[in-house]
């Protein structure tokens, strides 16, 4: 490509671009244009130019490939001046390759029009005047799924090469109410304490994951996958990986000692329609560095290089924007969304350097040298990484997939792959489809939100004071949450006891919630002995109540307490306790103190605090 003259525009006009050719490249391009070139650089440019210019730019486009028209319509109607290849043949199916312009080279009449890769600014204006525009980028869909998936695989033997196709079975998830149940279930799930977690990276504990796997609507997505050999890829958790993640990206969840707790948020959360904490939990996940999607590559090192990834927040926009114009109800290939994102212009990049980036060693296989950092292996995995884990999980999309064993082969040729079957845990992703949660989620569907699933009751509450699950069972959210005020009998049957609804009260459970949480799910009214047993805690709960931390004084006898507290500035402050203590606020304190210096007391330090300050001197000695 010439390098233009200091103080120009990037791209000159085309009288300017032939210029600063050599003579060899006109003579080149010259071969493109009807007639004998002359001799001398002043008359071969002008003899090139008639080909780019009035009634010779016509000529020259109704001499290209239907190809070549495509791409010039492509820069014609677009901002810029550069095909972008990537994108062209991501729209098209093919890419273009323009022919080089030297001396022995065989350049094309597309050359005259991308004058050194480029179109002049006044050919593009001309050509606007009969150039049509390109066709728009067009997503393909379908109804319906196959059963199976058919996999070739191919295996090399001494003398030849043996191509074996299997079917593999393909398992179709549809997300949107298990997303509902599962953020409900979740939250009761860290308000009961049962998700241990670490504070340096947030994430869940293995004894954390495995307790959010045991509520979850349906289980995990490969939940009972057997492998068929040791060798084979496990996916593992999912859905129980990204749920404790996702609370504290939302701030409904925070770290609390080694396990996670609600936040005052999350508190609020737990009143609300779960379709709306998904929806603010969605939107929060999109702006949250609690995770970089795919670090979940693991077998991909050089992650953690300073500088070696791009922010996450605009990975996920451009993902975003894309699913935004899905068509909602219909099942997408997944390498067909992966292809509508690069033609309809939703790239992103997933590191800034590939070339720290590798599979086996640090010396060998690196991506920005071998040619491997292309779409499907950095682009497509965070992709796919984004919307098997995150998306899916949300109940954004629904999923068809197989186990992610040889699901996707593109990996193979780089170096440090031989022993992997797969390069992800999520390669197994075949198919998404975007449904009614997912496009009022995503805003698509404006304020219309997803149709509720039929009320059915779920407990039948007896008079023995019993709760009984009906025959579908109960969400796992709402066995949590009878956990909290009754003992559990059985796999299907509570008791209501005082004592344990008094322990819900302590929790923050008011009578009322657990009264109206056993109405809700109840086809019949409550028996009058379990109303009775509500208004009797109700009564109690109301006659005693918390004010707060308070410090306990004590004095030589009683009659010094009562003197003390009688005291016209003590009435405010204190009160008698028991035989010679006085009790008050912990706010009162210091007034406290400040009116017994007055009246010719003090108060030595506590004798933990003696002995702690006599320590201390005895070190200093």
């Amino acid at each position: 490509m010439p390098h233009w003259r200091r103080g120009k525009p990037e791209v000159p006009n085309a009288h300017e671009a032939l210029w600063c050719l050599t003579v060899d490249q006109l003579r080149a391009l010259a071969r493109c244009v009807p007639g004998k070139p002359p001799a001398g650089k002043d008359n071969l440019v002008a003899f090139v130019e008639q080909a780019v210019k009035g009634p010779g730019l016509r000529r020259t486009w109704d001499e290209l490939s239907e190809i070549e028209r495509r791409a010039v319509s492509e820069v014609v109607h677009s901002p810029g001046l550069r095909l972008d290849m990537r994108r062209f043949a991501a729209k098209y199916g093919q890419g273009l390759q323009l022919p080089r312009m030297e001396r022995y080279s065989d350049p094309r009449r597309i050359n005259l029009i991308f004058l050194a890769g480029a179109m002049p600014p006044d050919v593009k204006e001309a050509l606007r005047a009969f150039v049509p525009e390109p066709e728009p980028v067009r997503i393909r869909t379908q109804d319906s799924l196959p059963d199976s998936i058919v996999l070739t695989e191919k295996r090399w033997h001494p003398k030849r090469e043996e191509e074996i196709r299997r079917d593999v079975p393909l398992d179709r998830r549809e997300t949107e109410h298990a997303a509902l149940r599962d953020v409900q279930a979740v939250l009761r799930l860290v308000e009961a304490g049962k998700i241990p977690a670490s504070e340096k990276t947030k994430r869940a504990s293995s004894a954390g994951v495995e307790a959010v796997t045991r509520i979850l609507d349906g289980g995990d997505f490969y939940a009972g996958y057997e492998r068929k050999d040791r060798s084979e890829t496990d996916p593992g958790p999912m859905k129980a990986f990204a749920w404790p993640l996702i609370v504290q990206a939302a701030g409904l969840a925070t770290l609390a000692g080694s396990k996670l707790a609600l936040t005052v948020a999350g508190r609020r959360a737990l009143g609300k329609p779960p379709d709306a904490i998904l929806r603010d939990a969605w939107s929060r996940w999109l702006k949250t560095t609690v995770l970089d999607e795919f670090s979940r590559v693991e077998v991909v090192k050089g992650q953690g290089g300073s500088g070696t990834m791009t922010a996450v927040a605009g990975r996920r926009e451009a993902i975003v924007a894309g699913l935004a114009e899905c068509p909602a109800g219909r099942w997408i290939a997944f390498d067909e969304f992966s292809r509508y994102l690069q033609a309809a212009g939703h790239e992103f990049e997933v590191a800034r350097e590939p070339y720290w980036l590798h599979v086996a060693d640090s010396e060998h296989g690196h991506f920005g040298h071998t040619g491997f950092a292309d779409w499907p292996i950095l682009q497509g995995r965070y992709l796919l990484a984004f919307l098997f884990e995150y998306a899916a999980t949300m109940g954004v999309i629904d999923v068809a997939y197989i186990p992610p064993a040889r699901a996707r082969p593109d990996f193979r040729r780089l170096y440090g792959t031989c022993d992997l079957d797969c390069l992800s845990r999520y390669d197994g992703l075949q198919f998404i489809r975007v449904n009614p949660l997912g496009t009022w989620i995503l805003g698509v569907a404006g304020e219309v939100r997803p149709s509720a699933t039929e009320p059915r009751p779920l407990v039948k509450v007896l008079p023995n004071l019993d709760v009984v699950a009906t025959e579908g069972g109960l969400p796992a959210a709402d066995a949590l949450l009878l956990d909290v005020f009754a003992e559990r009998v059985s796999d299907a049957v509570w008791a209501l006891r005082m004592k344990k609804i008094l322990e819900g009260v302590e929790r923050g459970h008011p009578v009322a919630e657990i009264e109206e949480f056993l109405r809700s799910r109840g086809a019949d009214p409550l028996p009058e002995t379990v109303s009775a047993l509500f208004r009797d805690i109700e009564e109690r709960a109301r006659r005693i109540e918390d004010l707060g931390p308070a410090r306990l004084f004590g004095c030589s006898d009683r009659a010094l307490a009562r003197q003390i507290a009688n005291d016209s500035a003590m009435r405010k402050l204190g009160v008698v306790a028991g035989e010679g203590h006085i009790a008050l606020p912990l706010a009162n304190e210091e007034s406290f103190r400040r009116r017994l210096r007055e009246m010719g007391y003090g108060v030595p330090p506590a004798r933990g605090a003696r002995a702690a300050g006599r320590g201390a001197q005895g070190d200093d000695e």
